[in-house]
């Protein structure tokens, strides 16, 4: 999962944190579990729009789309 958001106002640039709810729920071929919710607080980077995109966050979204090295 990965997401950009564009601001319409000048923004100081750095690194963020985002208070997100997520409510998610995980099934396997025979049996879903009950659905849970987790409090997360995440550090996002705030870029220029010029500036080069680094990914943090893979505990909760993987490698941002980007593929393991040896894969």
């Amino acid at each position: 999962m990965a997401r950009n958001f564009k601001t319409p106002f000048p923004v100081q640039t750095g690194v963020a944190n985002v208070r997100a709810v997520v409510r998610y729920q995980s099934c396997s071929d025979t049996v879903c579990f009950p659905p849970a919710t987790r409090e997360l607080t995440l550090a996002i980077a705030i870029v220029g729009a010029r500036e080069s995109v680094q990914y943090i966050n893979g505990q909760y979204f993987g490698s941002g789309g980007k593929r393991a090295k040896g894969k």
